[in-house]
């Protein structure tokens, strides 16, 4: 449905009713004319989702993302570019169990508040990105306990998760950073 400009609620309402269950990944990149209603009806629909984009979508926001946060098997969101995504949006995302992979790029609402309640009340999230988030400044406040900044000046916002009983970044002398535990993925602060 990516960049579907004729789709608006009721048509995303039927697609709800017709596909619902059957959906694995769902794709409303650029759907300007689905809005809240409408996103929310697939989403209640789909409860076997895992992959949702909505980037570019300028309609949709804490509803949606409230629905969201809903799917057990959602492992990867999209909502770059989503206006109306804001803190209390974002903190919401923390109770989808599976949610591993979160693009939130330039979505201008969000400030280190929103930042910090995700990462300290999820245990899921491994990728965030808030590359464009103007209102956060180098994310230092928004990093909890439990992960480190990366000492690459490359990408100087890459916060990484820390594996259990490893010391911070930096702690005694001549500490070096612990090895990523295999499979782990960094969570991606880009400010």
């Amino acid at each position: 449905m990516a960049g579907c400009a004729a789709l608006d609620d009721a048509g995303a309402a039927a697609a709800a009713a017709a596909l619902g269950a059957r959906l694995r990944r769902l794709d409303l990149s650029g759907c300007e004319r689905v809005g809240e209603g409408g996103a929310a009806a697939l989403l209640a629909a789909a409860a076997g989702l895992r992959s949702l984009s909505l980037a570019g979508n300028r309609n949709v926001g804490a509803r949606t993302l409230a629905a969201a946060a809903r799917l057990r098997h959602l492992r990867r969101l999209d909502a770059a570019l989503c206006c109306g995504v804001d803190d209390a949006a974002l903190a919401r995302l923390a109770a989808c169990p599976s949610l591993a992979d979160v693009n939130v790029r330039a979505c201008w609402r969000l400030s280190e508040q929103g930042i910090h309640a995700l990462l300290t009340r999820s245990t899921s999230i491994v990728s965030l990105n808030v590359e464009g988030c103007h209102r956060l400044f180098g994310c230092q406040g928004a990093v909890p306990t439990g992960f480190d900044p990366q000492q690459d000046p490359r990408r100087p916002g890459v916060l990484s998760r820390r594996p259990p009983g490893a010391e911070p970044v930096g702690a005694g002398a001549g500490t070096e950073r612990p090895a990523a535990a295999a499979g782990q993925m960094p969570i991606v602060v880009i400010a």
